[in-house]
């Protein structure tokens, strides 16, 4: 399936709807079940990959399948290795061909039992929970933060709490002190000192949790606002106070010509019409923005040189070598490296609208690509249901902002 989209270049005004934070629902749901129900959280992620975690928790099989979140796999995985019983855990939709070594040799060496039933690093596996007995662990912490959240996650629950030792450079900081951050908002005693994470073995207190709004679906709306004429956006549900490491889009998209107003319930963005020529973005504490802010560049006529993009080749797709293919034609001259990089060396015309966009199963290609048909006129989207991994009203919202959008049956 694709879909062509098509704008007429009017004002885009008006109070969008952003999904709640996955991150943070995925997070509450594993608290929850360890703390046996005594946190209610209120605006849960409507995303696929929070509704299938649902699934899984409400209903715990012998035998599950996590479906394709990440964060959810690596949470269960953890999760489960404290569960006394013999459980088998498989994946689809590409997850199973994500590595998951970092936090099963971890999981192994506190005193889990797993083993993998296909090929090594890779799902499926088998746990025989309820063993942990150790409470010292050493944690790669340059391949992903979720293995260092799903550890934290049920450090409370062990009877000696954790001590994780972080080997390496720390790739999305901001998604482990949002573990930290709930964990304490909770009860639960944790200390984060140079390379070394403390969390104590406590019960967590019950509490009434209201999750915020997701920064990163915001990003897209940043996107919009830089790329169309005298919009007015508002965003409700984001504070200056989030958790979420995404909440940095507003201090990036400022270099973008995006001005941000916080009020009682969002914020307000305006486009300002001053931009940078060249832009340089480490974007080692928030990757999953990344798409979204080198498309808004470059579409924008701004070469730029960005860093930190670690962790990109080992996401629902290989962002890089993507972002690459799909930059290239809307005339983007790109170079990428080993050591993770991408530049815009040069920015040609666009020579032609209704440029197909491919996503690679991948909710934030289709998302980072979509507002580009504000300067574009039109534009299609391939495989566009993707989105509905982390913003199932994705497409609705463009439609109210007077954003075109039809489906294209393929033969």
């Amino acid at each position: 399936m694709k879909y062509r989209l098509e704008f007429d270049g009017r004002p885009i005004s008006g109070i969008f709807k952003l999904p709640a934070s996955k991150s943070i629902s995925n997070r509450l749901l594993i608290l929850e079940k360890l703390s046996e129900n005594r946190i209610k959280s209120k605006n849960l992620s409507k995303s696929a990959d929070t509704q299938e975690l649902i699934q899984v928790l409400s209903d715990l099989q012998q035998s599950i399948n996590t479906g394709n979140g990440g964060t959810s796999t690596r949470f269960i995985i953890a999760f489960l290795s404290t569960l006394p019983g013999t459980w088998t855990v498989s994946a689809s939709g590409g997850m199973e061909k994500r590595p998951i070594s970092g936090l099963v040799d971890a999981l192994i060496n506190l005193g889990a039992e797993i083993k993998y039933l296909e090929k090594d690093n890779h799902l499926p596996i088998q746990i025989i929970g309820g063993n942990i007995t150790k409470n010292k662990v050493a944690v790669s912490a340059q391949v992903s933060s979720q293995y260092i959240s799903a550890l934290l996650l049920i450090a409370p629950s062990l009877p000696n709490g954790l001590q994780i030792n972080l080997i390496g450079k720390i790739v999305s900081r901001p998604y482990i002190e949002m573990t930290l951050t709930i964990l304490r908002q909770l009860g639960v005693d944790c200390l984060w000192k140079k390379n070394r994470i403390t969390v104590s073995s406590n019960s967590i207190q019950s509490m009434t949790f209201l999750i915020e709004n997701d920064w990163s679906a915001a990003s897209y709306w940043y996107s919009i606002a830089a790329l169309s004429k005298n919009s007015c956006i508002e965003l409700l549900g984001l504070d200056t106070e989030s958790m979420q490491g995404d909440a940095a889009v507003a201090a990036i998209f400022k270099q973008l010509g995006v001005d941000t107003e916080f009020t009682k319930r969002g914020i307000i963005i305006k486009n300002n019409f001053v931009k940078n020529d060249h832009l340089k973005i480490d974007f080692l504490d928030f990757p999953d923005i990344a798409p979204t802010i080198i498309t808004t560049a470059t579409a924008l006529g701004i070469t730029g040189t960005y860093t930190g993009l670690d962790t990109l080749e080992k996401k629902e797709s290989k962002r890089i070598d993507a972002l690459k293919k799909e930059l290239s034609k809307i005339g983007a001259i790109v170079e990428t490296s080993l050591q993770n990089k991408i530049e815009i060396k040069e920015i040609n015309a666009i020579k032609n609208n209704n440029i197909l966009i491919e996503t690679y199963g991948d909710h934030r290609m289709a998302m980072a690509f979509a507002p580009l048909v504000t300067v574009m006129s039109s534009i299609v989207i391939s495989n566009p249901k993707v989105v509905e991994k982390s913003y199932p009203d994705f497409w609705n919202e463009l439609k109210k902002a007077g954003i075109s959008i039809d489906e294209i049956n393929e033969p």
